[in-house]
């Protein structure tokens, strides 16, 4: 007796599930596509907030290190003036002498400078990552601080242009042999000489090189003035973008 297998008969799929396939594989690609976009956007704003985070750090030390340099910077101005007056008013005294080589001692041997931190604006700068910066105003305020550094730096440079030219010329008054000092083994220096027992004398006492490099002070005086005045600026530009950027992406201490 033979057996006859009857095929199954599939009847047709309707339009309307060829359309809920077709519809539901959009969805699942759009999905995918929407929550890598998210991923990615979630990922660069965490990095955003990284690398603000990170120059509000480096704000928080420009600005100490602003304070410092300020500081020193005015006493020299004001050891300077001393200095000035007294080779001005020249007297071949050994008190005058004295007096002499401390404010030239304390203000006119060393340079003052900030040094500023440009590790993260140099990574946002060179890694292209500046694009992660939504806000356009913040970018703005990023990069106008940037130029003021720029511009704090090219006055630092005219002043220590100003100050190598002086320092030379000083040696022709000034015995530099004073300065020396015994550096001890635990690094600490100790001065060969006393003001209080040494007795000071110049190298020369003509008036007319003691009124030359009072002349050279005097124009190292106005450039470091140029200098502590645009960092004043600069600390000032700082602080407001420090409560910025905490405030906009909610940096706390």
């Amino acid at each position: 007796m033979e057996v006859h297998h009857h095929p199954h008969v599939h009847g047709k799929k309707k339009f309307t599930e060829y359309l809920l396939e077709s519809f539901m594989l959009f969805l699942a690609v759009t999905l995918g596509f929407l929550a890598e976009n998210l991923r990615e956007h979630l990922s660069e704003q965490k990095k955003e907030k990284e690398y603000i985070a990170s120059f509000v750090d480096d704000l928080k030390k420009d600005t100490a290190e602003i304070r410092s340099t300020s500081k020193q910077l005015f006493k020299n101005i004001h050891e300077e003036d001393s200095l000035i007056y007294l080779l001005q008013r020249y007297t071949d005294t050994d008190s005058a002498n004295k007096k002499c080589y401390r404010h030239y001692l304390r203000s006119a041997v060393n340079v003052s400078f900030a040094a500023f931190n440009q590790n993260t604006m140099s990574q946002l700068l060179n890694t292209g990552s500046m694009r992660l910066i939504a806000k356009q105003f913040i970018l703005d305020s990023i990069m106008a601080y940037n130029g003021l550094i720029k511009s704090v730096n090219l006055q630092a440079d005219y002043y220590n242009d100003e100050f190598k030219k002086g320092f030379d010329f000083s040696t022709n008054i000034f015995d530099l042999s004073y300065i020396h000092g015994r550096l001890n083994d635990d690094y600490t220096v100790t001065p060969t000489m006393r003001y209080d027992t040494a007795h000071f004398k110049l190298v020369n006492t003509d008036e007319t090189i003691l009124r030359k490099y009072a002349a050279y002070l005097i124009m190292q005086q106005n450039l470091s003035t140029g200098y502590l005045l645009q960092l004043r600026i600069t600390k000032e530009y700082a602080d407001r973008l420090i409560k910025l950027l905490k405030k906009e992406y909610r940096i706390k201490e």
